[in-house]
């Protein structure tokens, strides 16, 4: 189990050594990056909607709606790194509509948006039982959304795991968010250890 202020430390030091590099947020490369923002938002229209990114890095989710020609009315980017918030203001100052606060995700504005997305936020063992964990973001942010929450994982399909990332069995995530949203579609197969819920009102 890792403690939050240890990831804090880690993505801050990331930061101050790399800069705004995909590496910094820990992906292997923007291409791979790309590819989970191809996934999360396959097939929902998400122009001109209300957009909540649950661990947002450097807001690049926001500029790869905005050249898909899928650009939201407002989006929303929360994390957990000052330091990653700092440069993602820095690269979107000015732009209408976009704004950026360093937050722990369990404890989410109590604005509601159309859409939540969570792009590899929840890969770090935080408490003993992550699978209660996930439940309980469930739940939470079941009253944040009003048309859906997109949201990727590491999977337990995998050959090797370490200490302290989260894996998940895939059909039993669904099952959990089965029980929050009426419609619950999951996606595997894009060629990464991991998978991806979208659940839908």
């Amino acid at each position: 189990m890792i403690d939050l202020k240890e990831i804090v430390a880690l993505y801050d030091k990331r930061v101050k050594h790399l800069g705004y590099d995909a590496h910094s947020v820990g992906w292997r490369s923007t291409e791979q990056q790309t590819l989970r923002f191809k996934v999360l938002t396959r097939d929902i229209d998400l122009v001109d909607k209300s957009i909540m990114d649950i661990g947002c890095g450097f807001g690049d989710l926001y500029d790869f709606l905005c050249k898909s020609d899928s650009k939201p009315l407002q989006y929303l980017g929360i994390d957990i790194s000052g330091e990653v918030i700092k440069i993602a203001k820095l690269n979107h100052r000015d732009v209408r509509g976009v704004t950026f606060f360093n937050k722990e995700l369990m404890t989410p504005p109590e604005e509601k948006f159309d859409y939540a997305i969570v792009s590899g936020s929840l890969n770090y063992k935080v408490a003993e039982d992550m699978y209660a964990y996930l439940e309980e973001f469930a739940k939470i942010y079941r009253t944040r959304v009003y048309e859906g929450l997109l949201i990727n994982l590491l999977s337990t399909k995998v050959d090797y795991m370490q200490e302290i990332h989260a894996h998940y069995d895939p059909v039993l995530v669904q099952k959990i968010f089965e029980k929050y949203f009426q419609n619950v579609k999951l996606i595997e197969g894009y060629g990464l250890y991991e998978f991806t819920i979208q659940a839908l009102y």
